[in-house]
């Protein structure tokens, strides 16, 4: 696997939120690299890989909400030991869809939205969402919850843009379904 360098094109704000994200959540992300990839060090490649696309993104991460820079940070360290697993032969239809870890996603905010809707519904959208295949909701929550464009997806995914659109699609179909059957009880 190749290994970019970090850009050097940062302004002194970016690297210092940069370093901050690595202080707090290097380990954190090296340990979701392991669990799949059980071998230290291609978790630790895994872990530089996956920083080196959050640092492409730095300025749309809101260190404010520790459970969404979690899950972000999760998503970006999951993908790089995927992709890991997929350069090496090593990734298997099982492997891809095992997920036994908690989404944590961010509440919504006051809004139309939240007026709209109830909260037993909103609720069943997060259970939707938590059942997803991990490929989905990843695509899902980075399009969804965060807010990335379907190039920003891609490449923190480390996918082409057409591969992050099918799987931004299959998700919203799945929810969709979910949402009849909810309607229809």
């Amino acid at each position: 696997m190749r290994i970019r360098k970090p850009r050097s094109d940062l302004s002194e704000s970016q690297r210092r939120k940069a370093e901050k994200l690595y202080t707090d959540y290097g380990d954190f992300v090296y340990r979701v690299a392991l669990g799949l990839l059980e071998d230290r060090f291609l978790a630790e490649d895994a872990c530089q890989e996956a920083f080196v696309r959050v640092i492409g993104n730095i300025d749309r991460i809101d260190e404010s909400s520790v459970n969404s820079t979690r899950k972000y940070l999760e998503i970006a360290g999951r993908n790089a030991a995927i992709d890991i697993l997929r350069s090496r032969g090593r990734l298997d239809s099982h492997e891809q869809s095992a997920d036994d870890s908690e989404a944590d996603f961010p509440e919504p905010g006051p809004g139309p939205s939240e007026i709209l809707l109830t909260r037993e519904l909103i609720e069943y959208i997060k259970q939707a969402v938590k059942e997803l295949k991990p490929i989905y909701q990843d695509a899902f929550l980075l399009r969804s919850a965060y807010g990335h464009s379907l190039e920003e997806t891609a490449g923190i995914l480390g996918i082409s843009p057409s591969a992050a659109e099918k799987r931004y699609f299959r998700a919203k179909k799945q929810i969709m379904k979910r949402l009849e059957e909810y309607k229809n009880d």
